[in-house]
């Protein structure tokens, strides 16, 4: 991910998604001196296509953001990665769900994300209103997402 990351007032969390061989990456800090609030951050978009992160992304973007789901219409390296790996969208809940279990009540969860880290965590904050995804107290506790140049999503993918 980042080689230094920080955020001032803020700690670098244990938790974190980093698959090696590319997917859904994310890190987690936790406010410093006592405070309640948690700061997931998704990382964006890997344009490097040489790189197993940088195909996973890709093909991502496509899935998400384009809608495509036939592998003919993909970037011909999709067909190579495993359907898990791609499915961003479930990876960032079932993270999302872990930082909630992790840090539970009185921590707030904010997100934030450029590119495709926007669009999911843009995505994970529309989550919220569908119990099946995040029990209602859980939700509550997702205060929001800041982000920067979000790719636009189809709400049926969700």
């Amino acid at each position: 991910l980042v080689t230094n990351p920080t955020i001032d007032g803020f700690s670098k969390s244990h938790l974190e998604s980093n698959p090696p061989m590319g997917g859904m990456r994310a890190l987690v800090f936790v406010e410093n001196n006592g405070g309640s609030r948690i700061l997931v951050a998704f990382r964006g978009t890997d344009l490097n296509s040489t790189t197993p992160g940088g195909q996973s992304d890709l093909c991502a973007d496509q899935i998400l953001f384009d809608n495509i789901t036939n592998p003919a219409d993909m970037y011909p390296f999709c067909g190579n990665i495993p359907p898990t790996q791609l499915d961003y969208y479930g990876v960032a809940k079932a993270f999302l769900r872990s930082v909630l279990v992790t840090y539970p009540a009185p921590y707030e969860v904010l997100m934030t994300g450029h590119s495709l880290g926007a669009g999911l965590s843009n995505m994970m904050v529309l989550s919220t209103v569908d119990p099946q995804c995040f029990p209602p107290q859980d939700a509550a506790r997702i205060v929001g997402s800041v982000v920067m140049s979000s790719p636009a999503f189809i709400l049926s993918i969700m």
